[in-house]
Order: structure tokens, then sequence, then C-alpha cells
């Protein structure tokens, strides 16, 4: 019973080191979204996304995306509440894209809007139903050391009370505040710990830091894991909301394999279906159809404490069919070649540059983007 209490409140502590169990804390709701690849941002955005995308092509986007929970919990501050933020699986996993279209000459081209659903977010740990046990597994020596010195000291204080509750206040701060380091306890306390453990403590050892980072570890594993989603948007002409195109897609994506100690490669597919108006016909409709399917891996290389993804490099294969109206002299299907590299300029703004190449036609494209996530979550 003893280690399932103290399971419990070292799952808290995690979450929070202030006095504050129930509340998941921004910066913790930040991490989440930092340590995520630039590739898994562009997909399903944890909170807010602006993007300025092919800029220095003749289709220029703006574009604004947003997750829905994200636009729930600013206006109700009261879902950062740990129940809440479980209960709202589906906001979480939603996102709506609003797109202002620009031409060569930045003129106005359009409008696009869409919406996009994790149907698979193993990423999404706070669902996870095998969270609790990975992190009781890594978090078993820190339980041991809790229990074992509370026993201990229970022992040495015997029938004083007052000792005892000294003991429990200190050695409670030393569990949840990750301020107070081990060469603030009492020399008594500190031995008892130490013979706990078997070895002299560092004199700056923090335990409640020591299992936030433990925690903070086990929530990395999984911005790893499979993500797969599924969309659908449309687009219209400049001239009027009349639709030019209906689009239908799914991608997926998730980390394959370490290529050194701070970097990995991930795996990303993407399918999408396109219903297109034909403009060699009179009238506007949507009878044309495009399916255009990708491809490939993204090489990620994070900083020098590993958290953060810092520079991107993605290599794809295109391949496009239109299996109904063909226009003449068209290729009814082609290959592309296409790289990605991204570039992270501070916490939230990317720079990607992608470049495509059609081996047929021998073409060489360029698409240089901008894209600036934020939380509007205000301070911690």
């Amino acid at each position: 019973m003893k280690k399932i209490l103290a399971i419990t409140a070292l799952f808290f502590l995690a979450f929070n080191s202030d006095a504050q169990p129930t509340a998941v804390k921004k910066d913790m709701l930040r991490t989440a979204a930092n340590i995520s690849s630039g590739n898994y941002r562009d997909i399903m955005t944890n909170f807010f996304q602006l993007a300025l995308n092919d800029l220095t092509g003749p289709d220029k986007r703006f574009r604004f995306s947003s997750n829905l929970f994200a636009i729930k919990l600013k206006s109700n501050p009261d879902l950062n509440i740990d129940y809440n933020f479980i209960q709202n699986t589906f906001w979480r996993n939603s996102n709506v894209d609003f797109d202002l279209k620009l031409d060569s000459n930045y003129k106005f081209n359009g409008v696009s809007a869409g919406y996009k659903y994790a149907i698979v977010n193993r990423r999404d740990y706070a669902i996870a139903k095998d969270f609790r046990d990975i992190y009781e597994k890594a978090i078993k020596g820190m339980v041991e050391i809790q229990i074992s010195v509370s026993q201990a000291y229970a022992l040495v204080a015997g029938t004083d009370s007052a000792k005892l509750d000294k003991f429990n206040t200190d050695f409670n701060k030393f569990l949840t505040d990750n301020t107070v380091k081990f060469s603030s306890l009492s020399t008594e306390l500190q031995n008892i710990i130490n013979s706990t453990i078997s070895k002299n403590s560092d004199s700056d050892w923090s335990f409640a830091q020591k299992v936030q980072d433990i925690y903070g570890k086990v929530v990395d594993t999984y911005k790893q894991k499979l993500l797969w989603t599924v969309a659908g948007s449309t687009s219209t002409y400049s001239d009027g909301f009349v639709f030019s195109n209906l689009d239908f897609t799914s991608q997926a994506t998730a980390a394959l394999i370490p290529t050194g100690k701070h970097s990995h490669i991930e795996f990303d597919i993407k399918a999408k279906y396109s219903f297109l108006d034909d403009t060699l016909k009179a009238g506007r409709d949507l009878k044309r159809q495009k399916l255009s399917s990708e491809g490939g891996f993204n090489w990620v290389f994070k900083n020098k404490d590993n958290s953060k993804p810092v520079v991107e490099f993605k290599v794809t294969t295109t391949y496009n069919l239109i299996p109904t109206g063909l226009y003449l002299n068209e290729k009814k299907s082609d290959f592309t070649f296409n790289g990605t590299l991204r570039l992270r300029i501070t916490d939230n703004i990317w720079i990607p540059l992608e470049i495509k190449y059609d081996r047929k036609a021998k073409n060489l494209f360029g698409f240089l983007s901008f894209k600036s996530n934020f939380d509007w979550l205000g301070k911690k």
C-alpha cells in the first residue's frame, strides 16, 4: 500500500513541483510541443501556427492552423486541470486550417479551409494505456528511496512525535520542491539517505528535479511514436466562393531508428485524393481527379542536451496519377523527388526550404516557407 501511495505521489509530482498536484503546468505543455520535430508540428500542431508557404513559388499561402483544444484552453484556463485535460481527447486530436491564397503578384487568389483528426495518436501520453506502467518502472528506484528513508527515520525517531513531524516536513519538501537541495537537509537526514542508497549524495542533488527529469524522458519516448491523421480541405477561386478543389488526405509518421546520440530518422507517408475543377470545360465542376502519394524519411538532429530538434532534412518521392480528366498531352502519371531542409531559428520559428525535382522534365523547383508556432498560454 505504501508503494502505491508513493508512486501516485511521484506521478503527480512529475506534473507539478509546486503545491498544485492537479494542474498540468504550462511549461510541461510547452515542453511536449518543443521536443516534437518540425515535421510533426506541420502535420499536427499542439497549439497555433502561422505560416507563409511557398514564398518563392507561384501559389503563395498565408496559413493559420490551430489545435481545437488550444482554442478552448485559451478561453477556459480550467481545462488545464488534469481530469479536464484527459477528457478532451477529441479536441486535442483535432486541427483546423485557414488559408489566404495569393498569386505570383501577391494578389488575392482565393481561400481554403480544412479539418484534420488524429485517428491514431500514440504520442498523446496523457491517455496512453501503458504510460503509467512505463513511468512506474522508470521511477522504481526513486520510490524505493522514498519508502526506505521514511521507514528508517521512523525507527530513529521512535516515540518522539515532534522529531518525526520535523522529519516529515523536511523530507516532504525535499520530495516536492526542486529548489530544496540535499545540502540543505539536516545532517541526520542526509546520513539516513546516504545509508539507504549506499553512497554519498551530491550536495546539489534535488529529489524533485530528478523525478521530473525521469518523467520528461518517458514523455520524450512518446514524442517519437506513431501519429496517423486524416483530413479534408477545400479551396475557392478568387472571383467568388466557388469550390476549385476538394482534397482528402491521410498522413502518418513515427520515429524508426536512432542514428546517433542527438539524432534519429522518422518515416513519413502521405496520400491525397483530389477532386479538381476541369478548366477545359465550360462552367465549374469537380470532375477532374488526381491521386498523389508521397513517402520518405525525415532525419532529425537535436541540440546538445538532446531535448529539441534544431535541424531536419526530409527526403521523399511523390507519385502523381490522373485517373479522370486527363488533359491533352498531359502525362497520366509522373514521379518527383523532394527534399526539405528545416532550420529552427528560435523555439517557435522554423524556416523550411523545399526542393522538388521532376526527373522526366528535368526541372528543379525551390519553395521557401516561414512557420511560427505559438501557444498564447501566457506566463508559466
